[in-house]
């Protein structure tokens, strides 16, 4: 197996010629020089850069390639947890709270008063920007404070009741459930990294007081990476988990595809697949189809049962 990660471009989603996604962070500035050098332009620390090496080239097992026409990734494994009684399970109260603003092909997205992300989206590719405020104007970069999930300022706990929390991989995807009703953040923040992601599931877990995370990952190699660290952090901090693979929802989703992309994920069929996991115990992802039939409506906070 090859340590370069030059020689790994076929693992690599391709955004433009000599242009990459990044296995990690998700943005599009993974490039390579003639010579095999290569900078994700999003992050140059060396964590970053560990990061990505240990995404694309795993110290044991196979390499996943993005080819469409590979064999499919094995079932992904999830923390065993016990059976969960439908009537545990509720959707957190929702706050009608305005978290991005259009103008042009600027969208910010606000994570705090003094913490946001700014995107630009051109005809070709797309800019992503994290900003702090440092008093008197707003700066690139992540600042020193630490960044909470987005999305999550949005949801209050619904007390006694198991909290279903999705998370998706992007602010954008975040707007996109927020539309269909549906309790949703993403880890992405300006300081996201494997460093990072436990301070962030634990805030989720400290303000939720006892979610249900269900992870719908982008179909891609990055996405499920991602995956796995959240699965795996959560088992430790003892927080129920899994994760729907996007094919089982829209079979033909192409790659890189995201919730913009599965319009039939509604708040229904959403719990259609967790009364379907829940089943089995929720012990791993269930690859056989969910049912085509999407039951009758629940409203966005009324008990699941």
């Amino acid at each position: 197996m090859s340590n370069s990660l030059a020689d790994c471009k076929k693992q690599l989603q391709r955004y433009r010629h000599n242009r990459f996604y990044c296995p990690v962070c998700g943005g599009h500035n993974l490039t390579f020089s003639p010579v095999g050098k290569w900078n994700c332009w999003n992050d140059d620390s060396r964590a970053h850069r560990l990061e990505i090496m240990s995404a694309v080239i795993p110290t044991r097992g196979k390499n996943y390639s993005l080819n469409p026409t590979s064999e499919p990734p094995p079932e992904i494994l999830l923390p065993p947890i016990p059976l969960i009684s439908s009537a545990q399970l509720h959707l957190p109260l929702m706050s009608p709270v305005i978290l991005s603003e259009t103008s042009g092909n600027r969208t910010i997205y606000q994570y705090s008063d003094c913490q946001r992300v700014t995107r630009f989206n051109y005809h070709t590719h797309k800019v992503i920007r994290p900003q702090y405020f440092d008093g008197e104007s707003w700066v690139k970069g992540a600042g020193n404070k630490q960044w909470i999930p987005f999305g999550l300022c949005r949801l209050t706990a619904y007390p006694g009741r198991l909290n279903i929390v999705l998370i998706v991989e992007g602010q954008k995807c975040v707007e996109i459930a927020y539309s269909r009703g549906l309790p949703a953040i993403c880890l992405e923040a300006g300081d996201y990294s494997n460093l990072t992601l436990k301070h962030k599931l634990e805030v989720v877990k400290s303000q939720l007081n006892c979610p249900l995370l269900v992870i719908l990952p982008d179909n891609d190699l990055s996405g499920l990476y991602r995956v796995r660290n959240i699965l795996s952090v959560a088992n430790r901090l003892n927080v129920p988990a899994f994760a729907i693979d996007p094919l089982k929802i829209e079979p033909q989703l192409k790659i890189g595809g995201d919730i913009e992309q599965i319009p039939s994920l509604t708040i229904q069929y959403l719990m259609h697949i967790i009364k379907e996991r829940n089943k089995y115990g929720l012990i791993r992802i269930d690859r056989r189809p969910v049912a085509a039939t999407h039951p009758s409506s629940d409203g966005r906070n009324r008990s699941a049962g």
